[in-house]
């Protein structure tokens, strides 16, 4: 009888023994639980048990779609995914599975591998996420309107970022990734709107080609940004109203800069570019492309290189301790909006080479009083002048009958006569 019950009692153990290997092979413990390391100590955090999920097409995996409101009528607000359902792993977050919950944190494991579109969009009581290390891609919107999180690190596992993850989030202060970053898109507008944003670091060997349209936009806390040497592309409007971005280092890699891409930046202090580019260089507080002969972005202090012939779309905006502005002869074109913003500036000295003054050339110059126009014709937009309300004299190289062409061109295109727009102005003939 006694072997008999010493016998039962072995077998009793060792079942006991199997079963535990069992939870920790499947990533937890009997109970659930999860040992979570919390500075120098641990806490012991529960897997969420309230959770909804549905079995993939495959049939090999399972998807959380939010929660599961038949076993719970007030759901934990701090989740955390196992990576086990019913003995298959958890390996995404379904579309808007989340979407406006009041969750204040989220833990998924390294077993998930999609978050898809606004799956945690507009959660605002959302303030700490851990994203495990398996993900690979974010879907659209993805934490869009988070405006509690504070901090996120992106694995180096993730290679897709899509188009607004965190449009919104103004409260976010940093966005790191991680070394050894796999990143090869970040989608348009990701980060737009990012107020409190002072940080966004990626690293040199990511495998990112380009940035998109508008991915820093209104992140007007940004300091300083770093371009990726893989980067070949930084498309319009990336950093729009970026107005703390002071210091700003291209790449090897860089080709193109699309129009606006620094539209705004009016604090930008230091341009630095890699040694191994091609296309672009750093002159005199200028940002040069095409063998020195287009300006695309300059500081308040820039001293514009002889070889520059174009000026590019806003490429002085926002300099607002820009005051005066002469241009070499060999410029020929401004671009849209190349001035637009700067409210120091009191005078402006324009080449014989421009003869046209494109959309928004000065637009906002409040304290322009004094333009200088050395070429014998003259076009321009109806907004070239908006808002330059202290404008009183324009030198005019040009005859009267030359000055009597512009303003009937000016009064046909915008359909109001000059002399009404600027009653103030004297216009100077014959100006050498």
């Amino acid at each position: 009888m006694k072997k008999k019950l010493i016998f039962a009692a072995c077998l009793i153990i060792i079942a006991f023994l199997i079963l535990i290997l069992i939870s920790f092979w499947q990533g937890q413990t009997l109970m659930g639980w999860i040992d979570v390391p919390i500075g120098t100590g641990t806490v012991t955090r529960p897997y969420s048990d309230d959770l909804l999920y549905v079995l993939a097409d495959n049939g090999k995996e399972y998807y959380v779609a939010g929660f599961d409101y038949t076993v719970t009528e007030a759901p934990d607000p701090k989740v955390n995914v196992p990576p086990v359902h019913k003995g298959l792993p958890v390996s995404g977050v379904l579309e808007e599975a989340f979407m406006g919950e009041g969750i204040i944190s989220l833990r998924l494991p390294s077993s998930v591998k999609l978050i898809e579109d606004r799956a945690f969009y507009n959660c605002i009581r959302l303030s700490e996420v851990f994203l495990g290390g398996g993900i690979t891609d974010m879907g659209r919107s993805a934490f869009e309107k988070c405006t509690s999180l504070k901090s996120i690190s992106i694995p180096r596992t993730v290679k897709r970022i899509g188009e607004t993850a965190f449009l919104d989030c103004s409260s976010l202060k940093e966005a790191i990734f991680e070394d050894g970053a796999q990143i090869e898109k970040i989608g348009y507008g990701a980060f737009t709107g990012c107020t409190s944003l002072i940080e966004a670091r990626i690293p040199s060997g990511a495998p990112l080609s380009e940035l998109e349209g508008y991915v820093f936009e209104n992140c007007t806390s940004l300091r300083s940004f770093s371009l990726p040497d893989s980067v070949r592309s930084i498309l319009l409007y990336a950093f729009a109203n970026c107005t703390s971005l002071s210091d700003l280092h291209i790449g090897a890699g860089l080709e193109r800069i699309s129009e606006g891409a620094f539209i705004y930046c009016g604090n930008i202090k230091n341009i630095t570019v890699s040694e191994g580019n091609e296309s672009f260089v750093s002159v005199g507080g200028c940002l040069l492309g095409n063998g020195m002969t287009e300006l695309h972005r300059a500081t308040d202090g820039a001293l514009i290189p002889d070889s520059v012939k174009t000026i590019k779309p806003y490429a002085f905006s926002s300099c607002v301790g820009l005051t005066e502005i002469v241009l070499g002869n060999s410029v020929t074109m401004l671009g849209t909006g190349a001035f637009d913003g700067c409210t120091s500036l009191k005078s402006a000295d324009l080449p014989k080479g421009i003869s046209i003054l494109h959309k928004d050339v000065f637009k906002g110059c409040s304290s322009l009083s004094s333009l200088t126009v050395r070429s014998n014709t003259l076009t321009c937009t109806p907004s070239a002048f908006s808002g330059c309300d202290s404008l009183k004299d324009i030198y005019f190289s040009g005859s009267e009958s030359e000055w009597d062409q512009f303003k009937s061109f000016f009064n046909q295109s915008t359909g109001k006569e000059w002399g009404d727009l600027f009653p103030k102005v004297t216009i100077h003939l014959n100006q050498q």
